[in-house]
């Protein structure tokens, strides 16, 4: 159809047919059904604007580049970011807070050093001897567990003998925080040591800072003292937003334990 020698058919910016629909009424357009970008509308020379539609490859088009644009830009701020990480060690990497998955966090880090070659050892302390399916797979790979093995203090309602036992896994997990053959030291629940003070702040924390350059530990638990964090590269709080249990959900093998 002609408007003034006008082709309406014709898309005013790519010079290709626009298939628009909107012409024939008892047809809907896929135009109706999408927000033209003002900036694009502003592209249309003046003598075509309201004459003629734009076609949809066009539109089509203009959210790719956008698109584009927008990933290019983030891409950007990670590269620069990653081009101004040059400092090449070992971290310390803790996973605190009250929600569920902060061992399993910690396992997996391990199970990623493992993966990959590398010696790791577990001190878990305030676990029980309930069975463990991190331990029964990492014990096949030579890597050592020092287990408190009392459980949870409620269960215990034994101090002095909590503080014994944390104190025990403590030094058998205390030399492989100065091997340097070790890459990782998973340190589960050493939080609750610290704040319940079980063992000695100053002699864990500077255990740590003094291991060997290369060496990694993550710690895990709830309640991290501050002290904690500062020493910390990276921190990460889980939060408790739903839990199983509290829709009377039981612990499942293979998944919580």
């Amino acid at each position: 159809m002609k408007n003034n020698s006008i082709d309406d058919s014709i898309c005013p910016l790519c010079q290709k047919k626009n298939h628009c629909q909107a012409r024939n009424t008892a047809l809907s357009c896929w135009c109706h059904q999408k927000v033209i970008p003002e900036e694009l509308i502003a592209r249309v020379p003046e003598e075509l604007k309201n004459k003629t539609c734009i076609c949809q490859s066009c539109v089509d088009a203009y959210h790719k580049k956008k698109y584009q644009q927008k990933c290019q830009t983030k891409k950007d701020l990670v590269d620069k970011g990653i081009a101004q990480a040059t400092i090449e060690r070992g971290q310390v990497l803790l996973i605190t807070g009250n929600g569920k998955g902060k061992s399993t966090a910690g396992f997996g880090v391990v199970l990623r050093s493992v993966g990959h070659g590398y010696k790791a050892a577990v001190a878990q302390f305030i676990k029980g001897q309930w069975a463990c399916g991190e331990r029964n797979l990492l014990l096949k790979h030579d890597v050592p567990f020092s287990v408190m093995k009392t459980g949870f203090t409620w269960d215990t309602q034994d101090k002095a003998g909590d503080i014994k036992a944390a104190e025990q896994v403590w030094q058998e997990i205390k030399p492989f925080l100065s091997d340097e053959r070790y890459h990782i030291v998973l340190l589960d629940e050493l939080t609750y040591m610290l704040s319940y003070q079980y063992l000695d702040k100053e002699e864990v924390l500077t255990t740590i800072a003094n291991r060997p350059e290369e060496q990694t530990v993550v710690i895990t638990g709830r309640g991290a003292i501050s002290e904690l964090k500062e020493v910390a590269d990276t921190v990460s709080e889980i939060k408790d937003t739903k839990h199983a249990y509290r829709q009377g959900l039981k612990a499942r093998k293979g998944i919580d334990w």
